[in-house]
């Protein structure tokens, strides 16, 4: 698998599909916006036909988009914005993989990247890091010798 890391426009992008993102209420991701800018609307107006609303994991393939230079765009729809997370841009990734793989191109150039990912919460069914490395709390039972002994160790 060869990669390649550019900084160009998305309708500048001599390649055979663009990846790019659409969010819930048909909202244009940043790449997208100035994609639909230099085709003169052509994604909004595929929006505002209804083809996809933006809900995660749909897709839409348009073939030979007039004014760009790539021979095909995905539209990939993300789901909500503010629930746009790690596990959402995974799963956002993964289609991504298969319609480009299903839809012959011989090569794609994903501006997925650029969406912007919310941090998760934490999972809590797995206990913090902390808690293997607390040292439990020594007795008062012991004498203090012992306990100078049981201190000494558990701070070695």
């Amino acid at each position: 698998m060869k990669s390649t890391v550019t900084s160009e426009k998305a309708a500048n992008v001599k390649s055979g599909c663009v990846i790019l993102g659409v969010f819930e209420r048909r909202k244009l991701s940043v790449a997208a916006a100035e994609f639909d800018k230099t085709t003169q609307g052509l994604l909004k107006k595929i929006l505002h036909d209804g083809d996809m609303d933006g809900s995660s994991g749909q897709t839409v393939m348009v073939h030979y988009p007039a004014g760009a230079k790539c021979e095909r765009v995905l539209l990939l729809g993300c789901g909500k914005a503010g629930d746009f997370n790690g596990r959402a841009y995974q799963k956002a990734v993964n289609s991504a993989v298969r319609t480009v793989n299903a839809s012959g191109a011989d090569d794609a150039v994903s501006y997925l990247a650029g969406l912007e990912v919310s941090i998760e919460r934490p999972i809590r069914r797995y206990a913090p890091w902390w808690k293997a490395h607390v040292v439990p709390p020594i007795p008062r039972t012991h004498s203090r010798a012992r306990r100078t002994s049981l201190n000494a160790q558990y701070a070695a």
